[in-house]
């Protein structure tokens, strides 16, 4: 076997991995599907959530936190996937009168970076009715 076969063999490897922790984060909320839109459309901000990190999606010109790197896609993957959980469990999608949706800007994207590994994602979890509706 070739390297750049063991390399595409590895890259669906770990697209699996990551495809299934989408759906685990997924799981309970109304999903809207990918849209390229600035902001959400209720009109509110995204929230970036990388393996490690969570931060809105505001400009911050003083920003300095840098995306934490992962030794292996899997340790990426399950910190991304905290991370989002950490985010997405403080909204209960059975609370409240109006369900809560999912609103994607950017499915999670696993990179690989000076032989280390991060995952990157913009979305939003909100309640609030879609601007203008």
């Amino acid at each position: 076997m070739s390297g750049i076969e063991d390399f595409n063999r590895q890259r669906e490897t770990v697209q699996k991995l990551l495809d299934e922790a989408r759906k685990r984060l997924e799981t309970g909320f109304i999903v809207f599907p990918r849209q390229g839109m600035i902001r959400a459309p209720t009109g509110e901000p995204y929230v970036q959530v990388l393996s490690g990190l969570i931060r809105r999606e505001e400009p911050h010109p003083t920003r300095t936190t840098r995306t934490p790197l992962f030794a292996t896609p899997e340790e990426a993957i399950a910190a991304w996937e905290e991370q989002a959980m950490i985010y997405a469990t403080r909204f209960d999608p059975l609370a409240g009168e109006e369900p809560y949706t999912l609103y994607w800007r950017i499915p999670p994207e696993i990179d690989q970076w000076e032989n280390q590994w991060k995952v990157y994602s913009r979305f939003l979890v909100s309640n609030k009715p879609v601007a203008g509706a």
